[in-house]
């Protein structure tokens, strides 16, 4: 068995995601319309991040993030009908203030751009 090299930049990233995941988790405990690992992992699963965190594309303007963040939250809503959108808008906070503020990770200016998790 080949074992295929994976760049320490990879796993850090990796387990940045995963920790990200498991805060948004965290955070869904009390009150949620949806709390299992399966179902938070699986609605995380289904948000495409890429754009936001392809350092290659440039910074991110707060507008152009506002777009990604309408269009994130309209598709978590389409795929997990138990949400609103203060849950679906949370869930992405939560996700993204972790990867991009613990992890610092993200494109150029997306810790500026991104919205403060609101509790309802």
């Amino acid at each position: 068995m080949t074992l295929a090299y994976v760049s320490p930049k990879d796993v850090r990233a990796h387990i940045i995601a995963q920790y990200a995941e498991w805060t948004v988790l965290s955070a869904l405990r009390s009150n949620a319309p949806i709390k299992s690992r399966r179902d938070v992992y699986t609605a995380l699963g289904r948000v495409d991040f890429g754009s936001l965190f392809d350092n290659a594309l440039g910074p991110i303007s707060e507008s152009d993030f506002n777009s990604w963040h309408a269009r994130a939250v309209e598709d978590l809503l389409a795929r997990e009908r138990r949400l609103n959108v203060g849950w679906a808008a949370k869930i992405l906070n939560v996700y993204l203030k972790t990867r991009c503020y613990v992890g610092a990770e993200g494109r150029h200016d997306l810790s500026k751009a991104i919205h403060p998790p609101i509790d309802g």
